[in-house]
């Protein structure tokens, strides 16, 4: 598959023949749903211990959310359902924020225990008629992978990639100002920096399997 990068830089290059001063226009392109989730499984499951899955599946304007996280014996997949508020990808912020659709639903259980299920389920209980508060959220903030403000989940990537320098200086040539969900497809909004695709290296990669348009 065509490297993302090379698809830019030929468009750029299509872009500036037809102009005689260089303008950052904003484009689109899409990246498969299996790119979105191995660079999930990248950037967040693997630097979280008591995290065993976390990926999404995509649909025409909202996502379905899928964790599976463990503590001691117990194990839990979780889903629910959201719709991107805010995208942010630049080479000073990182960050997702999601508003939940629907209440998390315990789709598996299991535990070697049958306390740490009763507990689970306990605690299950109390912070959806006691606290009014969904679990999804509240799990993945315990994680300290999210943060919770005004019923929305705010999750910032810069710490897990602050040392991946591919990516980083992919976002010197990139800004990604918003995305939204299409079937199987996330769409990204950004601003490229054409002097910089122009010049940069084809042996950089971060994404693959990607298709651009140019955004009406």
């Amino acid at each position: 598959m065509r490297n993302v990068f090379h698809t830019l830089a030929q468009a750029a290059v299509k872009w500036y023949s037809r102009s005689e001063e260089l303008i950052e226009d904003e484009m689109e392109f899409a990246i498969p749903s299996s790119v979105v989730n191995n660079l999930i499984q990248q950037w967040i499951t693997d630097n979280v211990d008591a995290l065993s899955d976390l990926h999404t599946e995509l649909n025409d304007g909202w996502l379905r959310i899928f964790a599976t996280v463990r503590y001691r014996s117990l194990q839990a997949q979780l889903c629910c359902d959201a719709k991107i508020i805010a995208f942010e990808f630049n080479k000073d912020a990182q960050f997702i924020v999601f508003e939940q659709v629907s209440r998390t639903r315990v789709l598996h259980l299991s535990a070697a225990k049958w306390q740490e299920s009763a507990l689970f389920k306990l605690g299950l209980w109390f912070g959806k008629y006691v606290l009014r508060q969904d679990l999804l959220g509240r799990v993945l903030q315990r994680l300290d992978i999210a943060t919770l403000e005004n019923d929305l989940i705010h999750i910032d990537i810069h710490r897990y990639i602050t040392q991946n320098y591919r990516a980083l200086s992919v976002l010197e040539k990139i800004q990604i100002n918003q995305a939204y969900c299409k079937q199987h497809k996330l769409v990204l909004r950004t601003n490229v920096n054409l002097y910089a695709v122009l010049g940069m290296q084809q042996s950089q990669k971060l994404f693959s399997g990607t298709k651009l348009s140019k955004h009406a």
